[in-house]
């Protein structure tokens, strides 16, 4: 099983970027064929608890996952790619992956479906 790190921006956009991870997440374990962990799912709730919910805090933990990982897939959100770009966590990660040499793919989710860029 191919595991996978789905990384999405968080920062203004919370619920949104939690509801998507849980949607993309579920769809994708369905198949059976890959082991998503999202940070998102992770550490949503726990930021709602009462942790920091920003990079800072989290980059420590989920540079483990990256390093756990064998892919790292990037899901643009439905508020754009901009989000992508713009997010200091997820552009960390993406440069943290390419060191440990992971492939980076991007994904959108539309109508049930995934889709690659």
């Amino acid at each position: 099983m191919k595991k996978i790190y789905l990384a999405i921006p968080y920062s203004g956009m919370c619920e949104s970027s939690f509801e998507q991870s849980l949607v993309v997440t579920t769809h994708l374990m369905k198949s059976g064929d890959v082991n998503i962990f999202s940070p998102i799912i992770n550490s949503h709730l726990l930021a709602k608890s009462g942790l920091p919910g920003d990079w800072a805090f989290w980059e420590t933990i989920d540079k483990q996952y990256v390093e756990w990982c064998d892919e790292i897939w990037v899901l643009i959100p439905k508020e754009g790619f901009s989000y992508v770009i713009n997010s200091k966590g997820v552009q960390e990660e993406i440069v943290y992956g390419k060191e440990l040499k992971k492939s980076i793919k991007y994904i959108y989710f539309e109508n049930n479906e995934i889709y690659w860029l």
